[in-house]
C-alpha cells in the first residue's frame, strides 16, 4: 500500500512538473531589450513589429526537457529580452538557447530566429558574441 501511494504520488510530480512545459506570453504585452556589456548600457522599448515579432518567437515555444544538460553558453539578465513580466537571458556567446529566468528552464531557438534577435539587439548598439 505503501510503494503504491509513493508510487502516485511520484507520478503527480512528474506530471506536475511536464504540464507546465510551454513559454505563454500575452500578445499585446510590452517587450523590451537589455544590453548591459562593458561602457555599453541600452534599455529599449521595442516597436510594434519588432515586439510582434519576438512574442512570435517565443509563444509556445517548448522548454528543453529537464535530461538535457545545461548549456555553457553564459547568460546574464544584463543581456536578455522582457516580454511583459517574463525576463528570457539570451546567450552571450552565438549559442541558440535562451534562458527563462523565473523557471531556471532552457528553450532552444531556431537559427533564423536566435539571428534575428542578434540583429535586433545590434540595431540598438549591443554585440554578440559578448563574453
Amino acid at each position: 500500500m505503501n510503494r503504491f501511494v509513493c508510487l502516485c504520488l511520484v507520478l503527480a510530480l512528474v506530471c506536475l512538473l511536464c504540464s507546465c512545459s510551454q513559454v505563454s506570453v500575452s500578445e499585446n504585452a510590452a517587450v523590451s531589450l537589455t544590453f548591459v556589456y562593458n561602457d555599453i548600457s541600452i534599455f529599449q522599448e521595442l516597436t510594434g513589429d519588432e515586439a510582434a515579432q519576438m512574442i512570435s518567437i517565443f509563444q509556445g515555444k517548448t522548454f528543453d526537457p529537464f535530461t538535457m544538460s545545461v548549456p555553457s553558453c553564459g547568460y546574464t539578465k544584463d543581456v536578455s529580452i522582457k516580454i511583459g513580466s517574463q525576463v528570457f537571458a539570451v546567450a552571450c556567446d552565438t549559442c541558440n538557447c535562451v534562458l527563462h529566468c523565473a523557471t531556471g528552464r532552457y528553450i532552444t531557438v531556431s537559427g533564423e530566429e536566435i539571428s534575428y534577435i542578434h540583429a535586433l539587439f545590434e540595431k540598438y548598439g549591443g554585440m554578440f558574441p559578448c563574453v
